[in-house]
């Protein structure tokens, strides 16, 4: 079978305060996360205002879908445009979308049943659009159906790799002819009292104070975050047809599992060791996005992994501090700031945040300007789920 390169053409996103690439760009190099006070929660988030979510869909079809699919479209939508690509050049029979999610659309649910529980359990007072508006795959159904799509497509729930996993899987499929274009990312929307009150009872990593520092002698854990990330993926021949100068390469990718009694993290760093090797493939690496979970235990745990499979001397960033953890959609986002960190020559800093890093020169302190042909991205899920993708510089 003749394998082609899937080539990145396309990003698109929607982040708490953070609409485009050049934006995000910026926001990672400053390193300013910003956070408000979440009751359910009993702690800070990162969400997106209703005001950024611009998508031209009427009042009456916004109504019909969830908030993380409305997210996803505009995220889809800005990907398209960056790409220079609308939908009457998609072949629909050679273009899919692999989306990313970890908890489907709650702000929908979380209205409907309170009006079943407040109004007297009438079934009429729920609305009949809400069987299609929460499950996991309703954003690739949306995407599907807003721009007629016909080729293969799937939606993946990794918990916060789904992003990272997504983009292997579309170039995977480019890369095996089976699809010539594929639109691959992740979509999350978290601002509501019943995903708050599930992670709060569910996760003892959760940052309390709006600070979220992997890495760092403080860390205290993860701020949560909502938004939308989407990657146009082509094969390489398709984008040189149409003139268009790739971000990056998607060169490979890797998922492994290693289950362990505690649930916020395997039971070692073997796992993603695994993924990373099988993703870099004994090939220089000029440069790791961490997953960067910002627990001590499970800091230490990505530093060996890291550490064995690429080399203690390997730079490492964690630019994902700066927009908080976008579970389905952070594995996404991971990817397109590094496809710029290849566009661009140049290491994105981690956000600082008063506290000191660990005495280690491997970690990224400010911007620096390098020569970048390899990057690996590192996610994983609670469970055991370890995930690595590799982007090469497009040259």
């Amino acid at each position: 079978m003749t394998t082609r390169r899937a080539v990145i053409t396309g990003i698109g996103l929607i982040t708490p305060q953070c609409d485009d690439p050049d934006f995000a760009w910026h926001r990672a190099i400053a390193g300013q996360l910003t956070t408000s006070y979440k009751e359910a929660l009993g702690g800070h988030a990162a969400t997106v205002s209703d005001e950024q979510i611009t998508s031209g869909l009427s009042v009456r079809n916004a109504r019909k879908i969830d908030r993380f699919s409305h997210l996803g479209l505009v995220a889809v939508q800005r990907a398209l445009a960056d790409a220079g690509l609308d939908t009457a050049s998609l072949d629909v029979w050679r273009t899919g979308t692999i989306v990313g999610n970890c908890f489907g659309g709650w702000a929908y649910t979380d209205r409907e049943l309170r009006h079943l529980y407040q109004e007297g359990g009438c079934s009429r007072e729920v609305s009949p659009f809400q069987a299609t508006a929460w499950f996991p795959a309703a954003v690739q159904g949306q995407i599907s159906l807003h721009l007629g799509l016909k080729g293969y497509s799937k939606t993946v729930m990794a918990d916060r790799a789904s992003g990272l996993v997504s983009i292997g899987m579309g170039a995977r499929l480019i890369e095996t002819g089976k699809l010539d274009c594929a639109i691959a990312g992740g979509s999350e929307a978290i601002d509501t009292d019943f995903i708050y009150a599930a992670l709060k009872t569910s996760s003892d990593t959760l940052s309390q104070d709006g600070h979220y520092a992997p890495f760092s002698d403080g860390a205290k854990g993860f701020v949560p975050a909502e938004g939308a990330c989407f990657l146009i993926l082509e094969s390489e021949e398709r984008a040189a047809r149409r003139g268009r100068q790739p971000y990056a390469i998607v060169e490979s990718s890797a998922l492994r599992n290693e289950p362990g009694f505690d649930r916020a993290m395997p039971a070692t760093h073997h796992a993603l060791e695994q993924a990373m090797r099988a993703a870099a493939g004994n090939r220089d690496v000029d440069c790791v996005v961490a997953d960067g979970m910002a627990s001590v235990d499970a800091d230490r745990q990505e530093i060996q992994a890291i550490r064995h499979a690429v080399g203690a001397r390997t730079p490492i960033t964690a630019p994902k501090a700066a927009f908080g953890q976008l579970f389905g959609a952070a594995g996404a986002l991971d990817c397109a700031l590094a496809s710029l960190m290849l566009k661009k020559q140049a290491m994105l800093p981690f956000p600082l945040h008063g506290d000191s890093r660990q005495d280690d020169t491997r970690f990224i302190q400010q911007l620096t300007e390098a020569t970048l042909y390899r990057v690996l991205i590192n996610g994983r899920g609670f469970g055991g789920c370890a995930a690595s993708l590799s982007l090469t510089r497009f040259s």
